[in-house]
């Protein structure tokens, strides 16, 4: 059912872009609209009212953004007919709709006057409506003799009043914005629907391609006559933008009128009865310019900015910030707090409204998890967007933590790094009363979030001077600033625990010691390197030949039950292949069993996969039940051995076909993970206080979940994991004394059955050193071809230029090997094949 909607989404999805596409030529002309095209080719619609007066002074009428020309129909109607009105719908808008490059106030100024140009008008008097004022003051800045006067009406204009009053904060929000309304463009099946919505693509790069921190300068040169007309009850543009333009204007005049910021549909007749007034006088040479203003006036134009004159958010402006505050915490909880508290420095929102506004978002968010848990139960952890935020086994801990501590938990966790998300799932799985929760955790939220925001505001002017630097760097240097705060305050509440401080204790040997380190982090030096081989020896592919008898020369996907069923002889543990299917496959394994008269523990793994990903020890029937519902891939079930693990790397030149041939270029011995008790501390204390496993506490309190909390007795050796590998929390340690002739003969007897078969690692199992030393009793459990590094370069002792040279020595061999394969008519893998193997050993 799933694939079936999913295919009919991907279907819908495919028509409407289709549709989208085919459709993309620009609407037809409506009545009395005429068409330009700029130098650049951008479209440009426009109307043009005529007079028949001599003379007529031509009225520039610019519309917002999202807007169109049509939105000035009423006050051009009430302008009276001795003025020529021109109305453009400015690029991207209305019948002037395009994709273009650049959708900024600078772009569109320049597009009006190319068009003032062919229609031989030398000046005009602007009038400029929400964003259109920024258009307007580009155009006076680039051609000021052009215009006659400028005309504010409910206009954008300076920085510091604009929005957060932070360019660099303003356009992370415009990004975020735009990145939303392109996801909903390309994900949603709209068939061109979006793309006409007033909310589109055109209006989100408006904002996110425009400037505003020149404007400042631009009202401060410009000379000619002025009017600013406001809406007392403008909630977009707040008054105190008008009330700041007519200071820097100060030849301006300033209409106050009772209204919002739609005065050109509320009140069109008001407005053009103060702008036909405004014209008159600029035509008759009584309106003032700059040079007329009085000198208290300039006195104030004069006056340095005042940042406590930003205003506060009010009314229906402090909800919509309060909402997007809200659903700000949806994203990141502890960067909106910080966000918040840079607005309560400003001055923007005061400290009440602005923490519940995060904490509104952050219990609603929250609440919504504990459903979840509720709801769908422990199962909703194998499905996205779950699986990517919580474990199986963090949840484990926080239901015994919940069982042992009750409610209280829920208030606990809210101080408790890495505990929030699993503890508030948890209580949802133990169907804890939704009021008691509700309680619990609006006791922590409404303690936390203030203290957060506060101490975030006191650190806001040093915020908001990082952000005015990061403006330099574009939307990533605003999120570096901003993750860098919210990384510094994940410092700072980690040190207030001792479970915090061994946790940052954890991530600090993780950053040191290169074997901790993700697989990236130690191929990325290496890639010069195989690029020089994979070109000499004729391509990236040819490494797969080194191993012709596997599937992709192990490199990604191989099968594990095809391989050992080739090793196959007395040497080789037990195994079942299982196909794909749930926990109906149990009986299969259950008579394998049976056949073999074998018991638990069995191992579970999936057929293709590296790094012990997906394995597990299962110690009985629910227990695997449980494993086969959550891996639904091919499987196989294997005989548990008991004893020494070993990893033994293993390389036969193809050309050497003597008795001799082959040889173990490096021996691992894996030490399992335990830790002693002390009859104090419960497991997870001693796996975060031990020197070494710190490092990896998460795998191995995930894999001990269900006993994190039991007290071992003093002296008591507790094992974490039974699985031989370092990504589990296993050592390795060199072990390269103890190759000998009777073990290389051992490997070469079983290496050999595999025809194709010249480089990679065995995993093995042994009851004792000297039976490995002699070769004997070898219990071979896993067969690993190209990605089989040796794995005595784990070693601590090691430093990551040996582990390095080690590489290089194993894919230097592997490109030699694979081209004289090549050469003698082994087959290569399409790339599509490759993409395959690799899709399926995730």
């Amino acid at each position: 059912m799933k694939r079936h909607l999913l295919l009919l989404y991907l279907a819908l999805l495919v028509c409407s872009n289709v549709v989208r596409f085919l459709n993309d030529d620009p609407p037809p002309l409506q009545a009395g609209e005429q068409e330009f095209v700029t130098q650049e080719g951008r479209r440009v619609v426009y109307r043009l009212r005529e007079s028949k007066t001599p003379g007529a002074t031509t009225v520039l009428l610019l519309h917002g953004s999202p807007g169109n020309l049509q939105d000035f129909d009423s006050l051009a109607d009430a302008l009276p007919q001795r003025f020529q009105v021109l109305v453009p719908d400015l690029p991207g808008f209305g019948a002037s709709w395009a994709r273009l490059d650049d959708y900024s106030t600078a772009a569109h100024a320049e597009d009006v006057l190319q068009l003032l140009e062919h229609l031989e008008i030398d000046q005009v008097q602007v009038v400029g409506f929400s964003m259109g004022g920024g258009v307007a003051l580009e155009m006076a800045h680039r051609e000021a003799q052009t215009i006659a006067s400028l005309s504010m009406v409910g206009a954008i204009g300076v920085q510091e009043l604009e929005l957060f009053g932070s360019y660099g904060l303003n356009h992370a929000v415009h990004g975020g914005q735009l990145a939303l309304i392109q996801a909903g463009t390309w994900l949603l099946p709209h068939f061109g629907k979006l793309d006409r919505f007033p909310l589109n693509l055109a209006y989100a790069r408006n904002f996110f391609d425009t400037d505003q921190r020149p404007y400042r300068e631009y009202l401060q040169e410009f000379t000619a006559p002025s009017m600013v007309v406001h809406g007392r009850e403008d909630f977009l543009v707040p008054p105190e933008v008008a009330t700041e333009h007519h200071r820097l204007l100060p030849q301006s005049e300033l209409h106050w009128i009772d209204g919002s910021h739609f005065l050109l549909w509320t009140q069109p007749q008001e407005v053009a009865q103060l702008l036909s007034d405004f014209f008159a006088r600029v035509q008759q040479g009584e309106a003032l310019t700059r040079a007329d203003a009085p000198a208290s006036a300039h006195a104030r134009a004069a006056e340095a900015f005042d940042p406590s004159s930003v205003p506060p958010f009010t009314g229906p402006a402090l909800l919509v910030a309060m909402l997007l505050l809200a659903l700000a915490t949806l994203v990141s909880e502890d960067l909106a707090c910080i966000a918040t508290g840079l607005l309560v420095a400003q001055g923007r929102i005061a400290l009440f409204p602005g923490a519940m506004a995060c904490f509104l978002g952050i219990f609603i968010g929250d609440m919504l998890l504990f459903l979840a848990g509720r709801k769908f139960g422990r199962a909703a952890i194998a499905r996205r967007p779950f699986r990517w935020m919580i474990t199986p086994g963090a949840v484990e801990r926080a239901s015994l933590w919940f069982r042992r501590r009750g409610p209280w938990v829920i208030f606990i966790s809210r101080f408790m790094p890495g505990l929030r998300l699993p503890t508030y799932f948890a209580a949802g799985v133990l169907r804890t009363r939704v009021l008691w929760f509700a309680f619990y955790f609006a006791l922590a939220g409404l303690l936390w979030t203030p203290i957060l925001v506060y101490l975030s505001s006191r650190l806001g002017h040093s915020m908001e001077d990082l952000l005015d630097q990061a403006n330099r760097f574009g939307p990533l240097g605003i999120i570096a600033v901003l993750v860098f705060f919210g990384a510094v305050w994940k410092l700072l509440l980690p040190l207030a625990t001792w479970r915090g401080r061994r946790d940052l204790v954890g991530r600090w040997r993780r950053a040191r010691h290169w074997e901790y380190w993700p697989r990236w982090r130690v191929y990325g030096p290496l890639i010069p390197f195989l690029w020089r081989q994979a070109r000499k020896s004729g391509g990236w592919r040819v490494v797969t030949a080194a191993n012709p008898g596997i599937e992709g020369g192990g490199l990604a996907g191989e099968s594990k039950t095809k391989l050992l069923k080739a090793l196959d002889g007395p040497e080789i543990a037990t195994f079942c292949a299982l196909s794909e299917g749930g926990k109906e496959r149990w009986p299969q394994i259950a008579a394998w069993m049976k056949a073999r008269a074998m018991d638990f523990p069995v191992v579970l793994k999936p057929d293709a996969g590296d790094r012990g990903f997906g394995v597990a020890i299962v110690h009985h029937e629910q227990e695997a039940q449980a494993w086969l519902e959550e891996h639904t891939r091919p499987a196989m079930a294997q005989e548990y051995i008991s004893g020494l693990e070993f990893g033994v790397s293993w390389q036969r030149d193809p050309l050497d076909t003597s008795a001799q041939a082959g040889h173990i270029p490096s021996l691992a011995r894996k030490e399992f993970p335990a830790v002693v008790g002390d009859g104090k501390h419960d497991l997870e204390h001693l796996i975060l206080a031990h020197p070494r496993h710190v490092a990896q506490a998460a795998p191995l309190l995930e894999a001990n979940a269900a006993r994190s909390f039991e007290v071992p007795a003093e002296g008591e050796l507790v094992a974490l994991s039974q699985l031989g590998t370092h990504s589990r929390g296993t050592a390795f340690f060199d072990a390269q004394e103890y190759i000998t002739p009777e073990l290389e003969r051992a490997i070469r007897r079983i290496g050999c059955r595999l025809e194709g078969f010249y480089l990679g690692r065995f995993d093995l199992r042994v009851p004792s050193l000297k039976d490995l030393e002699a070769g004997r009793n070898l219990k071979i459990i896993e067969l690993n071809g190209l990605t089989g590094e040796p794995a005595h370069m784990y070693d601590p002792k090691y430093s990551v230029r040996e582990a390095r040279r080690c590489l290089r020595e194993l894919w230097a061999q592997a490109f030699r090997i694979g081209a004289g394969q090549h050469g003698a008519g082994a087959p290569l893998p399409t790339w599509r094949e490759l993409w395959h193997w690799f899709q399926r050993s995730r």
